[in-house]
């Protein structure tokens, strides 16, 4: 295997006449005047003012790494000796490395202009950032990394990345330094605000990590955290230091792997090695700062730990946006389960529409008209075209919406049909528009068109229906509200942060609000959650602890604010989960989990009574809230 070397001399600038006879000097030296045993292969030489530095491959056959660096030695001498013209340069610097294959069939090195040829950039576009730039980074995601470890399996950052996904990319340069050092100044700082608080959480371990590994790292931290650390006072020595000791205590030095003569496997057993050592320092600081996991996202952990001041302000800006997007994310998600909840009532209980909190309810869809359109558009095109009409001839529809409504069936229809030439679905929506007096809604509208809803739903389950019986279309009530549920943040046509929760946010409201028209109505709609239709395994024991939630989330809420006590529930199922609850007896094991789910909700909502729709925005965190 041959080696490759680069020699560095340096001495006067020659002058601007002479600095090509220089290079053509050190040629000569290198075609004419070198008599050693060792064939250069291969060699280049860069002319620099004040110096040339001279790559030169030689054959390494039979030789060891010691006498290639003495040879390279002996030729870097000869170069400054060649000719008078180069006695005035003296050797700086030798390096040597072996080659493990040549540049192509004709070249062992690359041509100059190489990069150019090839379109590649010169440098990974992480180093082009600078170090200031790497080492902010690498604070983010070693603490996103952090956040993943605390909730695996959820989104926690976004761009949504796990602890295993930076472990993984770590391995490439330059992240494998900026990443270790990052995560050793944070393990020292943790260590410390731990002690200063006082507060030790048992050991959190990263999934597919070492638990022995993780242990001893956090032991460790802790120890540095307390000790002078060799006189040194910075945290990022004192986090190499750390990490250094840990990697020699359990052989996850790099230096084995460099006696693999197989550069694939060389790399791939550094990267397992590194991995290792940020799937344990990750545990540690999971652990470390177990107290923080409320943060909301990287940036609100890394300030933490740091006094940097570029953090802090990168921080306070993240912090008032994540604000702003959970504002903006309260009302989109309001406006989104009034809508589906007005139109669950519509479909299986539209007498709530006419109380006190229905009206409530109907006046404040008319400030959110565009989601409502959305649901009801949804709605209306799951019920199809046929079932709507059929529902037209239904004497009680309010001849208002007869006009608008055939409108958006020929629109429907026209879906279908090749040879029509304007937008169909534009049509639909304007058709819909004019329905609702999208210009000027009011409540009174609003419900005309929800009764359509109620007149149409059940023909699902008539021979009005074409496709009765049909996978993939609704043959009942409950087979629309459910498919409705099923993507709820899709039907509202929300636009949500990446903090949001979606789908399940939007319907867990859904409940809160129906609980303020009739707790058995909340009770109906949970047994149509879709988490009690997955086939995982994992699903109904998560449906039960959620549902065992909002009973505890119900009754704190109530004690805390000291209201008077709510009538029981009207079923038996819910009047029982409620009392265990109440009791502290255990709850019901054997029944289904939709049944449970079902008188959960229900008893939940009981307890909440009396409430208007004022207190329903108050209650979705009894739904919503862990």
């Amino acid at each position: 295997m041959p080696y490759l070397g680069q020699i560095t001399i340096t001495g006067p600038e020659p002058e601007l006449g002479r600095r090509q006879h220089f290079v053509d000097a050190l040629a000569a030296a290198m075609t004419e005047g070198w008599r050693s045993l060792r064939k250069v292969l291969d060699h280049r030489i860069i002319g620099y003012p004040g110096g040339a530095v001279i790559t030169v491959v030689l054959d390494g056959d039979g030789l060891d790494f010691e006498e290639a660096a003495a040879a390279l030695a002996s030729l870097g001498r000869h170069l400054t000796t060649w000719s008078p013209e180069l006695l005035a340069y003296r050797l700086q610097q030798v390096e040597v490395a072996k080659l493990d294959h040549r540049w192509d069939e004709e070249h062992w090195l690359p041509p100059l202009d190489h990069d150019r040829a090839d379109d590649r950039p010169a440098w990974p576009l992480p180093v082009l950032m600078g170090d200031p730039l790497q080492e902010l980074a690498a604070q983010y995601l070693v603490a996103g990394a952090v956040r993943s470890v605390w909730e695996p399996g959820k989104r926690v950052n976004y761009p949504s990345f796990t602890a295993r996904d930076v472990a993984l990319g770590a391995a490439e340069y330059p992240w494998h330094r900026e990443i270790t050092t990052a995560l050793g100044a944070m393990l020292i700082q943790a260590a410390r605000r731990e002690a200063e608080d006082n507060d030790y959480a048992p050991l959190i371990v990263a999934e597919g990590a070492s638990r022995e590994f993780a242990d001893d790292l956090v032991q460790r931290a802790r120890q540095t955290a307390d000790d002078a650390t060799d006189g040194f006072a910075d945290d990022q020595m004192r986090g190499q230091l750390l990490l250094q000791s840990f990697v020699e205590a359990h052989e996850l030095g790099w230096t084995p792997a460099a006696d693999d003569d197989n550069h694939d496997r060389r790399e791939a057993h550094r990267s397992e090695l590194l991995r290792q050592l940020l799937d344990a320092g990750f545990g540690a600081l999971a652990t470390m700062c177990a107290g923080l996991q409320d943060v909301r996202s990287p940036w609100e952990l890394a300030v933490e730990l740091t006094d940097d001041p570029v953090v802090a302000v990168i921080t306070d800006l993240e912090s008032d946006r994540i604000d702003e997007d959970i504002d903006s994310d309260t009302c989109e998600v309001w406006a989104a389960a009034t809508s589906h909840a007005a139109v669950w009532a519509a479909i299986h209980r539209p007498d709530l529409l006419d109380i006190a909190v229905g009206a409530e309810l109907l006046d404040d869809l008319t400030g959110s008209i565009d989601t409502l359109h959305q649901v009801v558009h949804s709605a209306l095109v799951m019920l199809g075209d046929a079932v709507i009409a059929a529902a037209l001839e239904d004497p009680t529809l309010p001849p208002i919406l007869l006009t608008p409504i055939r409108n958006f069936i020929a629109a429907q229809r026209a879906i279908r049909d090749e040879d029509y030439e304007g937008d169909a679905i534009d049509d639909m929506h304007c058709a819909l528009e004019t329905a609702l007096g999208h210009d000027d809604p009011g409540p009174e509208r609003l419900r005309e068109v929800l009764c359509l809803i109620t007149i149409a739903a059940p023909l699902t389950g008539t021979d009005a229906n074409p496709e009765l019986g049909q996978q993939g279309y609704i043959s009942s009530p409950s087979q629309l509200s459910s498919a409705l549920l099923r993507h709820a943040d899709e039907h509202a046509a929300l636009d949500l942060s990446p903090e949001s929760h979606g789908d399940g946010g939007a319907r867990l409201a859904t409940i809160a609000v129906l609980a303020a028209l009739a707790p058995e109505a909340a009770g109906a709609m949970a047994a149509q959650l879709p988490i009690l239709d997955q086939a995982d395994p994992r699903s109904e024991p998560a449906a039960r602890d959620q549902a065992l939630r909002w009973i505890h989330n119900a009754i704190e809420q109530t004690n805390a604010l000291e209201t008077e006590a709510s009538p029981d529930p009207d079923s038996s199922d819910a009047r029982l989960v409620l009392t265990s609850a109440r009791d502290h007896r255990p709850i019901p094991s054997d029944w289904p989990a939709r049944r449970f789910v079902a008188a959960a909700a229900e008893a939940s909502a009981a307890v909440l009574q009396p409430m208007t729709l004022e207190d329903a925005a108050g209650a979705i965190e009894v739904f919503t809230g862990s």
